[in-house]
């Protein structure tokens, strides 16, 4: 199942646009090829009058940035969270103490080259996994599960 949010406006400035912009997103909960539940987010940005899509994509940084300025409220700040937190959580590269230490570290981590984030990573010293070898599914907590279906 799809939903799209509107959040709001934000600064257009960095889309060639003098007047704010229009930011939504689309969340779309589904089970994969194993039955197992998926959640996937993706952001646009349309242009103020017409509302023609001028951006899309992963844009939770930007999204984030307007919650900062106090452009964008509370509902944004959580889709924000979730959507670092969750999207497309069946597509893993680490077992969930790799993930936990890929989250404490994010700007150092994704600073990195592919190869040497997976020898950062190496194998778990708890259970032995070693990054990136698989796709990993996480299941989705109940939290994010009750939050979409309020939607």
């Amino acid at each position: 199942m799809k939903k799209k949010l509107y959040l709001g406006k934000m600064d257009g400035s960095r889309y060639g646009y003098k007047m704010k912009v229009h930011v939504e997103v689309e969340i779309e909960m589904k089970e994969d090829e194993k039955g197992r539940e998926v959640i996937s987010f993706v952001g646009e940005v349309r242009s103020p009058v017409a509302r023609k899509v001028i951006a899309r994509g992963q844009i939770q940084d930007e999204i984030r940035e307007a919650v900062e300025r106090g452009e964008l409220d509370e509902m944004a700040e959580k889709v924000v969270e979730y959507w670092d937190r969750w999207h497309l959580n069946n597509l893993r590269a680490g077992c969930e103490h790799q993930e936990k230490r890929v989250r404490e570290m994010k700007e150092e981590f994704y600073s990195k080259s592919l190869e040497e984030r997976l020898e950062m990573m190496g194998k778990c010293p708890e259970c032995g996994y070693e990054y990136g070898s698989c796709w990993i599914y996480e299941p989705l907590s109940d939290e994010v599960v009750k939050w979409f279906e309020s939607l």
